[in-house]
This record gives structure tokens, sequence and C-alpha cells, in this order.
């Protein structure tokens, strides 16, 4: 038996009702035991979608030999994530990365005479705060970078076997 995009509405004895919704394609086999796992709604991301994040930046840091940290910050830029611009001197950037979890010099400010006055900061809490399907999101872009990558690997690949 196969089952596509089920919803179900309970009403409990309090009145209130409870929705249960199946959004895959799941193959049920005759005289086979399931087992639904119903708990509390979690609003703040998983620590699967957290390790699968990290888990596939490091990849893209492996294929791009940039910093992981660098991909993470433009994940958050791609999304448009909140973020807070600080000026400082370059002796304040530690300091800033202990108190947020991103932090990129993005410019610098000068006096009047020219001289350099101080560093220009994006300050970021990171995805620490995200809800589940911000996370989502996130880990989603990091997937699709990630394919792009081995596509654009695997094309530069097949040129070269073809040079040779």
């Amino acid at each position: 038996m196969e089952v596509k995009e089920i919803i179900t509405k309970v009403i409990d004895q309090d009145q209130k009702i409870v929705t249960f919704e199946i959004d895959k394609t799941i193959n049920f086999e005759k005289d086979k035991w399931y087992v639904m796992d119903i708990r509390s709604y979690d609003k703040h991301r998983t620590i699967d979608q957290n390790k699968m994040m990290w888990g596939v930046i490091h990849n893209i840091a492996q294929l791009t030999h940039n910093d992981e940290m660098d991909i993470y910050i433009s994940g958050l830029e791609h999304l448009e994530v909140k973020y807070i611009l600080l000026e400082g001197i370059p002796d304040i950037e530690q300091a800033l990365k202990k108190q947020f979890r991103a932090v990129k010099v993005i410019g610098q400010s000068f006096y009047d005479d020219g001289t350099k006055a101080a560093q220009v900061y994006k300050c970021y809490i990171g995805s620490s705060k995200f809800g589940v399907r911000e996370m989502k999101k996130l880990v989603d872009y990091f997937l699709d970078l990630e394919q792009e990558l081995l596509e654009s690997w695997g094309k530069l690949w097949k040129k070269q076997l073809w040079i040779f």
C-alpha cells in the first residue's frame, strides 16, 4: 500500500485539534507493524541539522580550499540573516568572536586626514538561535552549493580525462 500526503485531524478530550502530516511517500508492507513517534514540537534547530550543516560545510571547504567559517558566513549572508555592524580597532576582533558566532571584517573607517581609524565588523549571532525551518533553509543552501561544486568538478574531471 502506498500512502501520500496524509493529513488527519483528531480532536482530543480538551477539544484541541491534533494534526498528523506525512510529507513523503511511504510504502507500507502488508502485515507489517509501524510506529509513529509523537513528541512536542521543538522550535529550535536540531542537533542533527547542525551536524549535517557542518559536515556539508566541511566538504565544501575541502573542495574549494576555503575556510569553514567563511563558508558559514556566506550562507548567513545568502539567507540575509540579521546582523549588527560594529566599529573597532583590529585588536577587538577576537573579543567579538567570543561574543558572536560569526564575525566578518567588511571595511575600514578613516579619519579626515585619510589615516585608518577602525575596522567595520559584521557580527552574526548565528544559526544556534534558528528554528527548524530557518535551519532547513540554511542546510538546503549548503547542500545545493555542495551539489553544484561536485557537478562542476565532475565536468572538469571528465574534460581532463579526454585531454590525456
